[in-house]
């Protein structure tokens, strides 16, 4: 097998590998913890949230889709 070859084949494995590694600190201990503490919305802030967007959706809907939104994102 050639060199280039060979460096091109290590290339191609190291990839897969890499992200596995990277990926596992994903998926448990502390870091599962504070990486969820953020998504603990109220129902209420969520229901807000979504009427905000449904209102927004019916604006669009109505004929103002080129019309730039008067909310800040």
């Amino acid at each position: 097998m050639e060199l280039g070859s060979l460096i091109f084949l290590l290339l191609l494995l190291a990839c897969p590998l890499l992200m596995f590694f990277m990926m596992r600190g994903h998926h448990g201990g502390a870091h599962h913890a504070s990486h969820h503490a953020g998504d603990e919305q109220s129902l209420e802030e969520l229901v807000e949230e979504r009427a905000r967007l449904d209102a927004e959706i019916a604006r669009r809907e109505g004929g103002e889709a080129g019309a730039p939104s008067s909310e800040a994102a």
